[in-house]
């Protein structure tokens, strides 16, 4: 009797599983497909899905906003500045012509430092140092 009677509640749960798995995933393709045209629409129309709130607004992204955000008010536009620099369109040091990049301000040069580059160097520069640098540090290729 306890063991038909626990056979048949497992195969019972079995097959509720199974139908309730059936009708949860049938339901979710269901709204996948009534979603999806009013998705690509909005989305056609410059609107982002926000998942905190479930719902569509406009997509707000201002990368002059975020600057002022990040930099407290102290970023310079291509207009206050001269041509965008970050130096706010200074003279280069010992002559009257600018410099072809910019002085970048930092708030740590101890990475720079560390590789023995200026801030306003180069990706490739940087990388150059990076490699030179592991090099000299490597266990295997230095020993000492």
């Amino acid at each position: 009797k306890g063991f038909a009677k626990g056979c048949g509640t497992g195969l019972a749960t079995c097959a509720a599983s199974t139908v309730a798995g059936t009708v949860v995933g049938s339901g979710q393709i269901v709204r996948g497909v009534v979603n999806t045209p009013g998705s690509l629409i909005k989305r056609a129309k410059g609107e982002i899905w926000n998942s905190e709130t479930r719902s569509w607004e406009k997509d707000w992204y201002s990368l002059p906003e975020e600057a002022a955000e990040v930099l407290g008010g102290k970023a310079t536009s291509s207009t206050e500045g001269g041509a965008g620099s970050v130096d706010g369109g200074k003279e280069a040091v010992g002559g009257s012509k600018p410099s072809s990049r910019p002085t970048r301000r930092v708030a740590d040069r101890e990475l720079y430092d560390l590789l023995g580059v200026e801030p306003e160097a180069s990706e490739g520069q940087i990388r150059k140092a990076f490699y030179k640098k592991s090099l000299a540090l490597h266990p295997d290729k230095n020993p000492d």
